[in-house]
């Protein structure tokens, strides 16, 4: 009658020995990442009973093991350090945008991982005397337009795009000067009328991102030179005045052989008022001996 009670024994035993353990690499605060700052992961497994090692990963490049530091590991950028029985942290220490990269811990035959490059956007200002400062304008230069992004005492480069007429592009054209870990600069880009000169107004939405999303719309002549209508009207009237002054030309040059051609079919070779010359001469022959006396 103990059969069954010893069955049930023995398959609760087998479900304990092929449990599955988490491990999981977060965040240890919740607050944003800033550059300069120290920035704490934590590696967590649910097995407490595990003697295995810990292992901390940069990329695929090996840390920490247990808290002993790689012979080559930058030692004023890393600190590895237990927590409790299942916790294990990695420090990184002067946070910087070298930094955004795919960390790994591994433990128990488990892996995990966190890729920081996916907190590039909620990075935030730094909060260093509250001076950071962003700022979008448009500006005209000569005939163009260009959109300009400055930046004082940020943490980073902003991230920044345009929109207009369906084209999107990238404002990567930025000279930075640092101050510490704090930057200074500006961005800068010239807007690309060839795709977006379809109508004399257009909108153009600008984007940036650093710590949060910063947007501002503009209106622009979008054919500050001239309309595409109008240039191709302006080219259709060069070509038909030019067609009008070789066809004149072509005419005066016929009319000239035309004309050449005719005094030569009436005339011949001769000179055409020979004949009058002579019939003036007899002429004034036969008066003159009408007046002489017999």
């Amino acid at each position: 009658m103990m059969e069954p009670y010893f069955v049930i024994v023995a398959m609760s035993i087998v479900f304990i020995d092929i449990r599955i353990d988490s491990l999981k690499v977060t965040l240890k605060s919740d607050d944003p990442i800033k550059y300069g700052k120290s920035v704490e992961l934590q590696c967590l497994s649910d097995n407490t009973s595990s003697q295995s090692s810990w292992y901390w990963f940069s990329e695929n490049n090996l840390l920490f093991i247990d808290g002993h530091g790689e012979q080559n590991i930058n030692k004023a950028k890393y600190i590895e350090q237990q927590v409790n029985a299942v916790t294990r942290q990695l420090t990184i220490l002067h946070f910087e945008e070298t930094d955004l990269k795919m960390y790994k811990c591994k433990h128990d035959l488990k892996s995990a991982s966190i890729d920081l490059t996916l907190q590039r956007y909620g990075i935030a200002f730094s909060d260093m005397n509250n001076l950071s400062k962003l700022n979008i304008r448009l500006e005209r230069q000569g005939y163009d337009d260009h959109i300009v992004v400055s930046f004082i005492n940020t943490s980073s480069i902003p991230t920044c795009y345009y929109h207009s007429m369906n084209v999107t592009m990238n404002i990567t054209k930025c000279n930075t000067s640092e101050n510490y870990y704090l930057l200074n600069g500006m961005c800068q880009i010239e807007i690309n009328k060839t795709k977006t000169c379809q109508s004399q107004k257009s909108n153009v939405e600008v984007s940036c991102y650093l710590g949060k999303k910063i947007t501002k719309t503009f209106e622009i002549s979008a054919c500050t030179l001239l309309d595409v209508a109008d240039e191709i009207n302006i080219a259709l009237i060069t070509v038909g005045f030019v067609s009008c002054i070789i066809f004149g030309m072509i005419i005066v040059f016929f009319i000239i052989n035309y004309r050449k051609k005719l005094l030569k079919v009436v005339g011949g070779d001769e000179d055409p008022c020979k004949p009058c010359q002579e019939d003036s001469t007899s002429s004034s022959n036969g008066v003159t001996s009408k007046m002489l006396p017999d």
